[in-house]
């Protein structure tokens, strides 16, 4: 597990969840039937911003994140149009009421597919890992 960084999105018995790593560190006692980490945190808990480093490039961006309200979002920019810190300014001051944010990998690896809207946004190169969301 990441320590004291990055973030984790995890399923247990009360459903999907996201957590910074720094406030709620991953614990194998944790009754989670699936989980992921990854970093940085582009939006902290609260809705505050959770990276600055301003000398990163300009990539395709993946991106999990929870509103206030505790609803999962999925987030693709599927044009190489922030950078990691530039994401996380406009995450933090979007009308998306974002509560937590976490990077994924993306670059060439970020894409989308949906079942219901049929919404297709393909991945330049390929990885050997996929997100299932599936309803409850």
């Amino acid at each position: 597990s990441y320590q004291g960084f990055g973030g984790m999105f995890s399923v247990d018995g009360d459903g999907p969840r996201l957590r910074w790593l720094h406030q709620q560190p991953y614990n194998e006692a944790d009754p989670i039937s699936s989980g992921m980490q990854s970093f940085p945190m582009l939006v902290t808990p609260g809705g505050k911003l959770g990276y600055k480093d301003e000398t990163g490039e300009k990539a395709r961006r993946t991106v999990i994140a929870e509103d206030r309200d505790g609803r999962i979002l999925f987030i693709i920019s599927p044009s190489a149009t922030f950078t990691l810190a530039q994401m996380s300014s406009y995450l933090t001051n979007s009308d998306l009421e974002i509560d937590a944010a976490l990077n994924l990998d993306g670059g060439a690896s970020t894409g989308l597919l949906l079942a219901e809207p049929a919404e297709g946004i393909p991945a330049f190169s390929e990885l050997p890992l996929v997100l299932l969301v599936y309803p409850r």
